[in-house]
């Protein structure tokens, strides 16, 4: 776990394919489901926000999505993606909520 969330942080998403690992990654600290991971992913969240890596977005989502209750400092960035313009961000984001 503590690997994995250090890749997460480590995953520079200006690069070309780079939402390929983290989607791997998030996909992998879902799958483990420890709530201490929801940290990473948030800034995982900000991160692809930020740089417009609408499916790395998505994948944040949906792994925030596991950790239920844990991962409730993300909601101000989960509601305000509940109306994004990306048709997939919006379903993601609602079940996130």
């Amino acid at each position: 776990m503590p690997r994995l969330r250090g890749h997460l942080r480590r995953v520079d998403l200006f690069r070309q394919w780079t939402e390929i690992s983290a989607n791997a990654i998030l996909a992998a600290l879902a799958a483990l489901g420890d709530s201490a991971a929801v940290p990473a992913v948030v800034n995982a969240l900000g991160a692809a926000v930020r740089h417009e890596q609408h499916e790395v977005t998505q994948a944040a989502l949906t792994a925030l999505a596991v950790f239920g209750p844990a991962a409730a400092e993300a909601m101000e960035t989960m509601r305000s993606l509940t109306t994004a313009t990306n048709a997939h961000l919006r379903p993601a984001a609602v079940a996130a909520l």
